[in-house]
C-alpha cells in the first residue's frame, strides 16, 4: 500500500513537468514560426520597395528620352531634306522610329524578367529563413543570394542606361544611306546584347542560389537519415 502511494505521488509530480516541457516546446515552435513570418514580410517589403524605386527611375528615363527622340526626329527630317528620293526618306524615318520602339520593347522585356527573378530570390530567402530556424547550414545559399542580388542590381543599372539611349542615322548622300542605317542598327543591337548578357548572368546567379539551397536541404535530410541509423548501430 505504501509503495502504491509513493508511485502515485511520483506520477503526480511528473505530469506537470511533462506538460511544462510540452508547453515550452510549443512556445519555441510558435516563436520560430513568428520569426519566419516576419522575415518573409521583410523580404517581400524590400522587393516591393526596390521594384517601385526602379519603376520610378525608368519612368523618369522614359520622359527624358522622349524629348531626345522628338528632337532627334526633327533633326533627321531636316537632314533628309537634301535627299530627293521620297521613298528613301520615308524608309529612313520609319527605320529610325522602329529602332526607338525596339529599344523600348526590349528594355521592358528585361524589366519583366528581372522582376520575376527578384520574386524567385524572395522565395529562396524565405526558405533560407526557415532553414536557419531549424539549424540548417544555409551559409552557401546566403552567399549565392548576395551574388544574385548584385547581378540583378547590375542588370537594372544597365537597363536604365539603355532605356535612355537613342540612335541617330547619319545622312550624307543617297548612296550612303543604307550603310548609315546599318551602322545605327548595329549599334542598337550591340547595346541590347550587353544588357541581355547582364540579365542572363543574373538568371544564372539566381539558379545558383536555388541549387545551393537545395543542396543544404539534401544535406539536412541525409544527416537526419544517417543519425538514427548510427544510433541504432551503437545499441
Amino acid at each position: 500500500m505504501r509503495k502504491t502511494i509513493i508511485i502515485i505521488a511520483l506520477c503526480a509530480v511528473a505530469v506537470p513537468v511533462f506538460a511544462q516541457t510540452q508547453t515550452s516546446g510549443q512556445e519555441r515552435r510558435d516563436a520560430q514560426k513568428s520569426e519566419v513570418r516576419v522575415a518573409a514580410q521583410n523580404v517581400r517589403g524590400q522587393i516591393e520597395q526596390r521594384q517601385a524605386e526602379f519603376k520610378e527611375m525608368m519612368a523618369a528615363q522614359r520622359t527624358a528620352v522622349k524629348s531626345s527622340i522628338d528632337a532627334k526626329r526633327a533633326d533627321l527630317r531636316k537632314r533628309l531634306a537634301s535627299i530627293r528620293d521620297e521613298r528613301k526618306k520615308k524608309l529612313v524615318e520609319r527605320i529610325d522610329a522602329q529602332m526607338d520602339a525596339l529599344n523600348e520593347r526590349w528594355t521592358d522585356h528585361f524589366s519583366n524578367v528581372l522582376d520575376r527573378l527578384e520574386v524567385i530570390i524572395g522565395k529562396i530567402e524565405e526558405r533560407i529563413a526557415q532553414g536557419e530556424t531549424r539549424g540548417r547550414d544555409v551559409s552557401a545559399a546566403k552567399s549565392a543570394i548576395a551574388e544574385a542580388k548584385s547581378a540583378i542590381a547590375a542588370s537594372r543599372t544597365a537597363e536604365v542606361s539603355q532605356a535612355g539611349k537613342t540612335y541617330s542615322i547619319a545622312v550624307g548622300t543617297e548612296d550612303t544611306l543604307r550603310v548609315e542605317v546599318g551602322k545605327a542598327r548595329k549599334a542598337l543591337h550591340g547595346d541590347l546584347a550587353v544588357v541581355r548578357d547582364a540579365v542572363k548572368s543574373a538568371r544564372e546567379a539566381v539558379h545558383n542560389a536555388a541549387v545551393a539551397l537545395a543542396q543544404a536541404v539534401r544535406e539536412e535530410n541525409r544527416q537526419a537519415t544517417t543519425t538514427p541509423a548510427a544510433a541504432q548501430n551503437t545499441q
